[in-house]
């Protein structure tokens, strides 16, 4: 539903569900399909943060675009130290 409601590609899941909270995974629109079951679990749809490359806050924008263009992913989730997002 968040995917529809706003148009995003893709969702960060974190443990409060606010933008700043603890990190846990992505879940991206390509994921989803039409009419699949809505009751798929977030944890079914996530791709969790063992299997994400996410950098550290404080990195260089040149060193977090050569990142982001080396792992194939959509985009790079920037953590704090305690793995929030920044």
């Amino acid at each position: 539903k968040i995917v529809h409601d706003t148009g995003h590609s893709t969702i960060a899941v974190t443990a409060d569900g606010f933008e700043n909270g603890k990190f846990y995974g992505l879940i991206f629109a390509k994921d989803i399909w039409p009419g699949e079951p809505d009751h798929k679990s977030v944890q079914d749809l996530m791709v969790s943060i063992k299997d994400i490359k996410f950098a550290q806050a404080g990195i260089s924008l040149d060193n977090a675009i050569a990142l982001l263009r080396d792992c194939n992913q959509k985009c790079i989730p920037i953590l704090s130290e305690d793995d929030h997002l920044d």
